[in-house]
């Protein structure tokens, strides 16, 4: 079983691979943690996200949230998706 430093590295990797051509403002690590009776790590990162569609000087753009599933057996990515942040 891997454990929680080694499911979020794994997780980061996978997640800047994913985004490596779109620029993220501050990047940050939510939550990590094992669920499903201890089958799965879930990983939650979140960032700044601005729209390239020139409406910067809008203001800020939405904080993203993004929970990332792994095996917590072998560290294998089972999912990505957008995540509502927790209070």
């Amino acid at each position: 079983m891997i454990d929680a430093t080694e499911a979020v590295t794994k997780a980061k990797e996978y997640f800047t691979n994913v985004y490596k051509d779109t620029p993220l403002l501050e990047v940050m690590l939510e939550e990590a943690e094992l669920i499903e009776e201890g089958k799965i790590w879930a990983i939650t990162f979140s960032f700044d996200w601005q729209p390239a569609s020139g409406t910067r000087s809008l203001g800020p753009g939405e904080r993203v949230y993004k929970l990332m599933k792994l095996d917590s057996e072998t560290g294998s990515m089972i999912s990505m998706k957008k995540s509502l942040p927790t209070v």
